[in-house]
């Protein structure tokens, strides 16, 4: 069957799941309900939110992510390695990123920086043998 975005869905329709919500707000997701969590470009805007409350609403949101992974997470942000920066976007270093995965994620986790992008991936999983 499809979802709301066309998106094909296994029979208890846990092949997409999405984040979309307002700043501030809670996600009720069922905690293991979902094999993966994905994000991409989510986070990236952060308007007029200070530096400090983004990063604790994208700190907050990924640890529901994975709270609802069975498997594990992946998401991209921009770097704070660019040669130009916008006020109203967010910039995630690797270092931050790590630091949230070895608090209260996961030590199996990968940072990748090697594409020619100004932005990172991150991805988390719950065992090594996921990865």
């Amino acid at each position: 069957r499809l979802g709301e975005q066309g998106v094909e869905l296994d029979s208890e329709g846990r092949f997409f799941a999405a984040f979309d919500r307002d700043f501030g707000t809670t996600a009720e997701l069922a905690p293991a309900s979902y094999d993966f969590v994905i994000a991409s470009g989510t986070f990236n805007v952060k308007q007029d939110e200070s530096e400090e409350s983004w990063a604790n609403y994208v700190h907050n949101s990924v640890s529901e992510m994975f709270a609802a992974a069975r498997v594990g997470i992946a998401l991209n942000l921009m770097t704070t390695h660019v040669d130009y920066r916008y006020d109203h976007l967010y910039y995630a270093s690797a270092d931050e990123l790590g630091d949230l995965a070895l608090r209260s994620l996961s030590r199996h986790f990968v940072v990748d920086h090697s594409y020619p992008l100004y932005e990172l991936t991150f991805a988390a999983w719950r065992e090594p043998w996921q990865c």
